[in-house]
């Protein structure tokens, strides 16, 4: 039997007693042991409850939550990442954020608004900088701060002006850092936290959609520069712990330092198919892509089996970077539905799965697309294309027809000889002819007939004599013009049948001499239309008896053509 040295204090009983694997350290006088030390966490009874333990393997004290029958120790002191269970923090455990309201100036966000705020606002009224805090302040400013500890930080810029996330000292960027009249949000990642040698990298989570889901009026393009990217311009001319010891977290104490690590997988120039342990762990996912890939998820079942405690309402969100022009499709699984654009092409998206449905057999998961980008100017277009404005209101890429090429500031250019008349407006296709009968008699018609050169319809006709003539309601002349057909056969009415086109003193007018008088056409187009070789009446009919005659009369036709 072990050594026992035993005195009394009052009380309480200080031993060196051996309990087996349990050294006894101090008994109260009940005999209860209230302070003991071993290699690992005795139970049983006999422990007075706040009995204090020594883990001799770990250095960690617990004490007994538990009763004097049943022992339970847990450590105590700050809870550390590997205490804070599997998917226990939602939203609401995040902490709450605030928006920050940039002024029109140079942004210089200190660490704690990077990781409260998060939110930021500018609208400026030129280029403006946003410069992040130096590596050695942000590692300072982030309790327990590791190797991948990480948070995200967003901006929204309200106005067509450039606001630049501008690295400091020990800071390395990834991607597009020009937030330009859109959105963005920017993750940053510690690289290293040792004194003197601090490191982060930010990455550019998103830089859109296709640029079919962004916005463009119709008759707007975005014309590919020699850069490789597009820049939008006019045509021109014209162009969020129960029974089970699932433990909960009170509001507003988890920080980013709890939230894990992240790393980056760069996946392979093939299809991709990552696990749910990759999604939820690594999140982000980089490709350079030399043709078209895709970016299969696992079932809902393997997702919800994956995720320890999973709920309805469970999510976590993945980011896919794609360094090159070919796309790669965010593929759903058996029980995945998807929401929004899933084709990353030369840009960044983010994406947020959602548990809908937990019941084994049944299992459900939404994945959203949270991003549709920055502006349009990130995504890629060869130069001389555009993107054109749809009647749906959104962009769609256009290669330019053989006849028109676009340079890179939009200017159109025709190409020689494409103009045919079948592309000129109706007055460039018109064409003038003078018809020219005898005098008008006091009495009667006087006629003229005009043979038809092209096929077309009759676009207008004026008419002009040397005499005046007064408007008389009974003494007048009715102009009519009449296509006889090619056979001379034809009664179609070119002219409106209305006192507009008389001398009549009521709903007429009188002739001026040597001004030009315009005549009403038909108002049904189809008799306007002509055919080459159509023969047409011009009639001048006198109505009583004229007060004189018009001498050298005049009509012109102004004839449009359609070959």
């Amino acid at each position: 039997m072990a050594q026992r040295e035993d005195f009394s204090a009052g009380i309480v009983t200080i031993t060196g007693e051996d309990n087996g694997a349990v050294v006894v350290l101090r008994k109260d006088s009940s005999g209860k042991i209230t302070e003991c030390k071993s290699s690992s966490a005795p139970s049983g009874a006999g422990y007075a409850v706040g009995c204090i333990f020594i883990n001799t393997s770990t250095g960690k004290i617990s004490q007994n939550e538990g009763t004097t029958s049943v022992a339970s120790f847990n450590i105590v002191g700050d809870i550390t990442t590997a205490d804070i269970g599997a998917n226990v923090v939602t939203p609401v455990k995040m902490g709450t954020r605030t928006v920050v309201a940039l002024t029109d100036a140079a942004a210089t966000p200190t660490i704690a608004q990077l990781m409260t705020s998060s939110q930021f606002t500018i609208t400026p009224t030129t280029a403006r900088t946003f410069t992040v805090p130096t590596a050695a302040l942000t590692v300072a400013g982030i309790t327990g701060a590791t190797v991948g500890t990480w948070f995200d930080f967003s901006i929204v810029n309200t106005a067509a002006f450039a606001v630049t996330v501008t690295g400091n000292t020990g800071w390395t960027t990834s991607g597009n850092m020009v937030v330009n009249k859109g959105a963005a949000t920017f993750r940053a990642i510690l690289t290293n936290v040792t004194g003197g040698a601090e490191a982060v990298t930010v990455y550019r989570q998103n830089s859109g959609a296709t640029v079919t889901d962004m916005a463009l009026a119709s008759g707007k393009m975005y014309v590919g520069q020699a850069t490789g990217l597009a820049d939008e311009k006019t045509l021109s001319g014209a162009i969020t712990t129960d029974v089970n010891g699932v433990t909960s977290l009170g509001a507003n104490v988890v920080t980013p330092v709890k939230m894990g690590t992240r790393t980056e997988v760069a996946l392979t120039d093939a299809a991709a198919t990552p696990t749910i342990a990759q999604l939820m762990t690594s999140s982000q996912f980089t490709m350079t892509p030399t043709a078209a890939r895709t970016f299969t998820l696992p079932t809902a079942a393997d997702v919800v089996a994956g995720i320890t405690g999973a709920t309805v309402g469970t999510w976590f969100d993945f980011g896919i970077v794609n360094t090159a022009a070919f796309a790669v499709t965010v593929t759903g699984n058996t029980g995945w539905t998807t929401s929004g654009n899933m084709v990353v092409n030369k840009g960044a998206a983010t994406f947020r799965a959602i548990l809908t449905n937990v019941t084994g057999g049944a299992e459900a998961v939404t994945v959203y697309r949270q991003n549709s980008g920055a502006t349009v100017t990130d995504m890629a277009l060869a130069s001389g294309k555009m993107y054109v404005g749809q009647a749906t209101g959104l962009a769609a890429e256009v290669t330019p027809s053989a006849d028109v090429t676009i340079d890179t500031a939009g200017a159109v250019t025709i190409a020689s000889a494409v103009v045919t008349r079948a592309k000129q407006s109706a007055p460039a296709l018109s064409k003038g002819d003078n018809v020219r009968p005898a005098t008008i008699a006091t009495t009667g018609n006087t006629d003229q007939y005009h043979i038809v050169e092209e096929t077309g319809a009759l676009a207008s006709i004026d008419f002009s004599g040397v005499d005046a003539l007064a408007a008389h309601d009974t003494n007048y002349i009715t102009f009519s013009v009449t296509n006889l057909g090619q056979a001379g056969g034809g009664s179609t009415a070119m002219l409106a049948a209305t006192d507009e086109n008389t001398t009549k003193a009521t709903g007429g007018t009188a002739l001026s001499a040597n001004t030009k008088r315009s005549l009403t056409v038909h108002g049904t187009g189809a008799n306007l239309d002509v055919v080459k070789g159509d023969r047409l009446l011009v009639r001048a009919a006198a109505s009583g008896t004229l007060a004189n005659t018009v001498t050298f009369p005049v009509y012109c036709m102004r004839l449009s053509g359609t070959t």
